[in-house]
């Protein structure tokens, strides 16, 4: 979170909303610091991690909360524990170096990231919908394209129309009784 609500109070104890402004256009400002090269070489360094900047933008992602104060950061890993851990180092690297390139103390972690109990990628149940709903359009799509692309002579009125040329008689299909 951006600011801390002691930070709003003015001299008269009310709410100062010029402070609340100024620090919701801080949150994309500080969204961008969050990628850059400086946070993340420190964070992989802290964390004597084995992967490059380019494989750690890939990694944590930096969401603003819409009209708030609150930068989501999240960080996608096959480990978990991990994951986490690199949540909490980028937090903590962030706030220092926000610290020390914008010399103002505003920036408070809310939560800490948690080991999630279920992975979040990949998701059978939502992916096998997906995929039966997909394949029924499908199905449904070649089934119309087929019977639209076919162009064979099954009714006396196909001759009349296709060929021009009146029908004499038809034969009759006959079922064998047995």
């Amino acid at each position: 979170m951006v600011g801390k609500p002691r930070d709003y109070r003015s001299y008269n104890n009310q709410l100062d909303y010029n402070d609340i402004l100024l620090n919701q256009k801080l949150v994309s400002t500080y969204g961008q610091l969050v990628k850059t090269r400086a946070v993340a070489d420190e964070v992989i360094r802290n964390l004597n991690l084995d992967i490059s900047y380019e494989a750690f933008r890939e990694k944590v992602n930096v969401n603003l909360v819409q009209d708030t104060e609150i930068i989501r950061l999240e960080v996608v890993d096959t480990n978990p524990a991990l994951a986490a851990e690199i949540a909490n180092e980028t937090a903590q690297v962030f706030m220092e170096s926000v610290k020390d390139i914008m010399k103002v103390e505003n920036i408070q972690v809310i939560d800490e990231a948690r080991v999630p109990d279920k992975p979040i990628k990949p998701r059978p149940m939502l992916n096998m919908a997906i995929a039966g709903v997909l394949g029924l359009m499908i199905g449904v799509f070649i089934t119309f394209l087929l019977e639209f692309l076919d162009n064979t002579i099954k009714t006396p009125d196909d001759v009349e129309r296709h060929l021009e040329l009146p029908v004499i008689g038809t034969i009759p299909m006959v079922e064998e009784n047995k």
